[in-house]
């Protein structure tokens, strides 16, 4: 199998080659497969309640206007 990759993502490879992250350009490109295929095949649909949940709130004016939150934030973080 032959890839061809853009002139700016062959330059990184072979730089990230060159400085160690990957002992070969091999390597790097099996690593990238492997974490696509992670990514593919997660399953969020445990989260689908959570979301829904939370736009129900949002629709029946239960959610919080980020400024107070954040500024509680920043006064718990200067303490």
């Amino acid at each position: 199998m032959t890839n061809t990759l853009t002139p700016t993502n062959q330059e990184w490879l072979e730089q990230q080659v060159k400085e160690g992250t990957f002992s070969s350009e091999d390597e790097a490109l099996n690593m990238a497969v492997e974490t696509l295929k992670s990514i593919q095949t997660d399953d969020l649909s445990w989260a689908k309640p959570y979301i829904d949940e939370a736009r129900q709130e949002i629709a029946d004016g239960k959610a919080l206007d980020a400024a107070p939150v954040i500024a509680w934030l920043r006064e718990r973080a200067a303490r």
